[in-house]
């Protein structure tokens, strides 16, 4: 049953707080567990700047030479710290895990005192397991700090109005006061004070000269905060430019639905939920108990607490900025909130020992509410204890570790590069930056090191031409919403992707050589990956002489090739990119499998309209042979099944997509040259190819006997087809008597693929016939469309006669 602790007997309070060691310990190792092992929340290294900067001048000018007027008490306590025991991030993260036990320990106190102390151990079991209050109070920020005071205000206050005792109640005032300054949220339990007062006292209570009094200071405070708050957001601390309005304190009415989604998740989400249930089941009770004029301590500690509870996010529904509407500023309220849980829940635990005969059955319904508390918070408070935050600190550990002189970063934190590198040289952000900048001599600079503000393709672009490599720092987040597209596709085609830890991206500038060759492909992998393009090879490697055609390459040699790719629509897994490199006989003699992007950015999180270059180095074997040999790329998943090539207008071309084909050279570097030269170029659908020649290796043929012959094509212009070569031994009537039609390079190498100015040596076989009648025979060539049959003239012919053939 709700029994009021026993105050009268040393024992009864050892009875009694000895089971507050159980939340005090579980909530003291959750937080533990996520200071030492969770990265830097984004915003903690500005603490540290803060910090750092009062413990040098005793006033929190960043080194920008914006004053930093928030979170002022919090910032002098950790300013005390960095001078007593040094500029130690994990410090300032122990404070904030002190406070947020002090104000465990003051919620069990305060149940146990003003209501019962089941109250006070369900509550301060609440918020050990509250993840929130695990996250904030393991962080070096003001949040722990401010739930404390927000308490400690709101039971002084409470305290010293209930019991007419002034001094506890100016305590309530002087808290809240702090927490002002810590906090403007803070402001919205002013008139939950006010109203709480009138009803315990009646309202001719506030016409006493102290109340009056302390309330008009009250109240001054208030409107000194707000003042504070728009000096500080324009500015005018410092005498520096700022974008006015850009986040404005108060912002009445408007957009109701999106100000309720916004906070929503404070009493909906599905760890809170729980909490706001109970909550609203203690109002219900105390407010029934009014009703029926039973207005006992309980009664009036509940509604007052409630008061303190539910007005300020009525008030921040209605009044506050956009800035400040947010789940975050409500964390505050957490111990209230446990409080009245635990309340509510005690309620229906007396409720339920009424069925049950027993006289211990109240104490055996505890233990099972504490162990279903336990187990049915416990996970939530697992998974904040191991949060892992964005990876900003790993991010700048690996820029640190590769960094280079001349080397300069950019980054959307620039306190944290501060933090790690000791330095920040370009703030970016592309929306919503205003809040964040001030302006000197018509530049923006960011607000805590004074670095210049990139926003733009544009800018960025402009810094990238200019020496030295930049360095790019975001997490994936701001990167997708706070950059517009254009930005944020410079960054893919300018940079590298070098590390993604926890969803921070890492990229840095690199200045490239030329590729070899640069083609558009429009091909499309499964229906979801598209390939716009590619670069293949480094144009400084390629031989003066353009016979060999425009990629060539050494054993030994890694071939650099950059595959462009697309979403062509939502990606649903992960894949996988096989580059082969095949030879004329049909074998595999190199390859580079692995991930589009080294697997840094997931192909599910790829963006449709998004070109991603995937660099990759195709190391090729030292023992090589000569030859022309193809290049294929592809997809295919885990189970090792590829993904189904189309071009643009849908045509099938099977499992791998020929991107193109390339040369090694043999060692001596000689090409060979045709025996008989001729010069005759075949025109026709807008392509010319030239035959340069040809070589023979005899002139007499046995009947049932095979001619050997080679020729010597060369691309005059960007051949567009495919097309067929015949060779054709003509009779005196000009019929064929023999014939060796088939498409160049047996195949191998289609003349869509030839390279401009490239001499592709063609070698053919004609078999004669066993029935050809000995004689001398004309030996004609050309090319044809397998399609139609229609043939590349050469002047008023369409074939080219090279030569006299003698059949025996």
């Amino acid at each position: 049953m709700r029994v009021k602790a026993d105050r009268q007997t040393f024992g009864s309070r050892v009875r009694w707080w000895a089971p507050a060691t159980i939340p005090l310990v579980v909530g003291f190792a959750l937080r533990a567990h996520y200071v030492l092992r969770a990265e830097p929340f984004v915003d903690e290294p500005t603490t540290l700047l803060v910090a750092q900067a009062i413990a040098r001048s005793g006033v929190p000018v960043l080194p920008s030479g914006l004053f930093y007027g928030n979170d002022l008490p919090f910032s002098y306590l950790a300013g005390g710290l960095v001078a007593l025991l040094g500029p130690h991030l994990e410090i300032i993260r122990w404070f904030s895990v002190t406070a947020s036990l002090a104000t465990l320990a003051l919620v069990y106190q305060t149940g146990y005192r003003l209501l019962s102390p089941w109250t006070g151990w369900g509550a301060a079991l609440l918020l050990a397991l509250s993840p929130e209050a695990i996250l904030w109070g393991g962080r070096a920020r003001a949040y722990a700090l401010l739930g404390l005071l927000v308490f400690l205000a709101t039971w002084w206050f409470f305290r010293g109005v209930k019991a007419d005792r002034p001094l506890v109640r100016r305590l309530g005032w002087l808290s809240l006061i702090l927490a002002l300054f810590v906090h403007p949220e803070a402001i919205l339990l002013w008139p939950a004070f006010i109203l709480g007062a009138g009803w315990i006292k009646g309202w001719r209570w506030w016409f006493r000269p102290g109340p009056l009094l302390e309330g008009l200071l009250g109240a001054a405070a208030c409107a000194a905060r707000y003042g504070w708050q728009l000096a500080l957001a324009r500015g005018w601390m410092s005498g520096l430019e700022t974008p006015t309005g850009s986040r404005p304190p108060l912002e009445p009415g408007g957009a109701w639905l999106l100000r309720l989604q916004q906070l929503a998740p404070f009493f909906l989400d599905p760890h809170r939920l729980p909490w706001t249930v109970l909550s609203l089941l203690a109002l219900v009770v105390g407010a029934r108990m009014i009703a029926k004029e039973r207005q006992t301590e309980t009664s009036r500690t509940v509604l007052f607490f409630s008061l303190c509870l539910w007005l300020p996010p009525v008030e921040m529904l209605i009044l506050l900025g956009s800035t400040y509407q947010s789940p975050r500023y409500l964390t505050m309220l957490l111990p209230i909130s446990s409080l009245l849980a635990g309340y509510g829940l005690d309620w229906l635990l007396s409720r339920l020992q009424r069925f049950l005969p027993s006289h211990t059955a109240f104490f055996m319904l505890s233990m099972l509410a504490s162990v279903a508390l336990f187990i049915g918070f416990w996970p939530g408070a697992a998974s904040a204890a191991n949060t892992r935050e964005k990876g900003f600190r790993s991010a700048f550990e690996y820029v640190r570790q590769h960094w280079r002189p001349g080397d300069r970063v950019a980054t959307v934190a620039p306190a944290y590069s501060h933090y790690v590198l000791g330095r920040s040289d370009f703030f970016t952000l592309g929306k919503g930056f205003e809040e964040f900048v001030y302006c000197q001599d018509g530049q923006w600079l960011d607000r805590w090191l004074g670095s210049p503000l990139i926003r733009s393709a544009e800018e960025l672009n402009q810094v990238l031409s200019e020496d030295g490599r930049l360095w790019f720092v975001s997490d994936e987040s701001r990167f997708r919403q706070r950059f517009d597209p254009a930005f944020a596709q410079m960054v893919w085609l300018r940079m590298d992707l070098m590390a993604k830890p926890d969803q921070v991206l890492v990229f840095v500038s690199q200045r490239r050589p030329a590729p070899a060759v640069s083609r558009a492909v429009n091909a499309v992998f499964g229906g979801q990956v598209a390939l716009s393009r590619y670069d293949l090879g480094l144009a400084d490697q390629q031989p003066a002489d353009r016979s060999w055609g425009e990629v060539v390459a050494r054993p030994g040699q890694s071939l650099p090739l950059t595959l462009y790719w697309q979403a062509a629509a939502p990606i649903e897994r992960q894949y996988t990119v096989f580059v082969h490199l095949i030879g004329a006989d049909q074998q595999r003699y190199a390859q580079d499998d692995g991930p589009p992007l080294n697997g840094l950015q997931p192909m599910i999180y790829w963006q449709q309209g998004e070109t991603l270059p995937d660099r990759r180095n195709l190391i090729l074997p030292a023992d090589l042979p000569a030859g022309r040999y193809r290049l294929e790329v592809g997809l295919y998943s885990e189970d090792g099944e590829r993904l189904p090539v189309a071009d643009a207008a849908g045509q099938s071309l099977g499992e791998a997509l020929i991107l193109d084909f390339l040369q090694v050279m043999p060692a001596d570097g000689s090409l060979p040259l045709p025996g008989q030269m001729v010069q005759a170029d075949l025109t026709g659908n807008g392509d010319r190819i030239r035959l340069l020649g040809y070589t023979l290796a005899e002139k007499k043929v046995s009947r049932d006997g095979v001619l050997n012959l080679t020729l010597y094509w060369q691309a005059v212009n960007q051949v567009s087809t495919d097309y067929t070569v015949f060779v054709h031994l003509l009779d005196a009537n000009d019929q064929i008597q023999a014939q060796g039609d088939g498409p160049p390079v047996s195949g191998f190498y289609p003349s869509s693929f030839w390279d401009l100015g490239e001499i592709v040596i063609d070698q053919r076989q004609v078999w004669v016939p066993a029935d050809a009648l000995p004689g001398t025979y004309r030996l004609a060539v050309g090319l044809y469309l397998l399609s139609t049959g229609q043939r590349l003239r050469i002047g008023q012919d369409d074939r080219i006669v090279l030569d006299e053939i003698e059949i025996q």
